[in-house]
């Protein structure tokens, strides 16, 4: 009697393993996000002569992914001078006002299909109570779009970027987050490679995307 509830107790483990690793690895969405990423853009209509971007790309060939969700925020630490050990949080916008929401699945036919997508991150657009904390300097810098992310790091040391992505199965409707953190000691600078989160060799150009 004890070997049999043992061997009942084994396999109904075993099963619930089996199930958590079928929604983990085929029924969850499969994205794969790129580092922080700037490339040098025209100073006449991008004073500050870069933008800031973000690459995702779908991993999985069978299902899209849908209901993207897509969020940043600039972290500083001891920007407020009431509560210096606080974190100050600042919004950040991601992509145009309506993002595409869908990344489709993954296929060899399309090798620049729309199972991959490039969103900017707009941080000269920051919103919230946070941005008045900040000194009138980079305020007014902030409004003639001519300070760098890289600068806003550097004059806040400890800052960073928190960005999170989250999406919907295209079949079992299962939501995953991914959350990721990025600093100045993580940006990349160049073109994305087609395909991957990758970077092109040879001299940066400005991103089609």
């Amino acid at each position: 009697m004890i070997w049999a509830q043992t061997a009942n107790f084994v396999l109904g483990l075993l099963a619930s393993l089996v199930g958590w690793l079928a929604i983990a690895l085929l029924l969850t969405p499969r994205l794969k996000v790129s580092r922080l990423n700037r490339i040098q853009q025209d100073r006449i209509r991008h004073p500050s002569g870069y933008r800031y971007r973000v690459k995702l790309i779908n991993r999985s060939r069978y299902f899209a992914v849908g209901d993207l969700n897509l969020h940043a925020r600039l972290v500083i630490p001891g920007l407020d001078k009431a509560r210096p050990d606080a974190r100050t949080s600042i919004y950040l916008p991601v992509g145009t006002d309506t993002p595409f929401p869908v990344l489709s699945r993954r296929s060899k036919r399309e090798p620049d299909g729309e199972w991959e997508r490039v969103y900017t991150i707009n941080y000269l657009d920051m919103v919230g109570n946070g941005v008045s904390r900040l000194s009138p300097e980079i305020q007014d810098q902030l409004e003639s779009r001519t300070i760098t992310l890289h600068e806003l790091l550097q004059i806040y040391p400890g800052s960073f970027i928190r960005f999170a992505v989250a999406g919907t199965h295209g079949r079992s409707g299962v939501r995953r987050t991914y959350i990721t953190k990025f600093d100045i000691f993580t940006i990349t600078e160049g073109e994305f490679q087609s395909g991957s989160i990758g970077l092109k060799s040879g001299p940066t150009t400005e991103a089609s995307k």
